[in-house]
């Protein structure tokens, strides 16, 4: 079973906050693909919010269930995303990040940074998966609290990757092409 080692740290890349929003680099499908190091499909198992150098934080453990980059299936993983509920009633919360709860799935996107796995641009890299009454598994998009600042330096509230509400599926397909695509190429003779 693979696990990822977690320490302190202090920030996810490419992040600020600010008192009305936390902006994030709008990333599209490569760009997301790109900077994060693991990618599938996981639950999560169980959360503790803790306090320390960095503040409070919520640790959660992670079971992959498909799994596109830098996982196996089955592999668990501990991440780490700001904000969490320490004294029950008293929630520190940050702007775009996502909230983990155990039995959540969801299709994430995970960066490491100073040692400790973080999604990858807060809940842009945090796609909830849900069943709809067909049993037809599906993505959602919410990034409440986020702020997308384009190369030109537009800002707006939404990301470059719409997929909300689409098939679990299609979105699994649209992001494997983009893992194929950034593969370098084999050498002649060399079997994958």
């Amino acid at each position: 079973m693979k696990r990822f080692a977690l320490c302190a740290a202090v920030a996810s890349i490419a992040v600020t906050s600010s008192a009305e929003a936390t902006s994030v680099v709008a990333l599209n499908a490569d760009g997301l693909v790109r900077e994060s190091q693991a990618i599938g499909v996981a639950q999560v198992l169980r959360t503790q919010v803790v306090s320390g150098p960095s503040g409070v934080v919520t640790l959660a453990e992670l079971q992959f269930y498909r799994a596109l980059k830098g996982v196996k299936r089955h592999d668990t993983m501990l991440v780490q995303v700001p904000g969490g509920e320490l004294i029950p009633g008293r929630e520190t919360r940050v702007d775009g990040a996502p909230k983990l709860k155990a039995g959540q799935m969801f299709l994430g996107f995970f960066h490491e940074h100073g040692g400790v796995m973080k999604p990858t641009a807060l809940s842009y890299g945090v796609m909830p998966v849900v069943s709809n009454a067909d049993g037809v598994f599906r993505v959602l998009q919410r990034h409440g609290g986020l702020r997308f600042v384009e190369p030109d330096g537009r800002v707006s509230s939404e990301g470059p990757i719409r997929v909300h509400n689409r098939p679990l599926d299609e979105v699994l397909t649209l992001f494997q092409g983009v893992i194929d695509a950034q593969r370098p190429p084999l050498e002649p003779g060399v079997q994958p």
